[in-house]
């Protein structure tokens, strides 16, 4: 926030007007734990994420091009002339 100077030479840092008793409205308790573990699950899941970009397929999606592969194998054996 910048910093002003007042016509009495003093600076201030804000020149906004400190609310009376009545007007202060309390904000919610806030339990650290509860956040810190709530960060935490998001960079789990966040980390997750790219670690099934950079690695994953599903087992299926594994078995299905194991056995691709293996018909495509068979099939250019059996045309194979010995």
């Amino acid at each position: 926030m910048p910093a002003a100077i007042l016509a009495t030479g003093t600076i201030t840092h804000h020149l906004q007007a400190v609310p009376s008793r009545e007007e202060r409205v309390m904000t919610a308790v806030v339990n650290l734990n509860r956040v810190r573990k709530a960060k935490k699950r998001l960079e789990e899941q966040r980390r997750a994420a790219e670690n099934r970009a950079a690695f994953g397929r599903s087992k299926a999606a594994r078995r299905l091009a194991e056995s691709e592969e293996e018909r495509s194998r068979r099939t250019l054996d059996d045309k194979r002339l010995d």
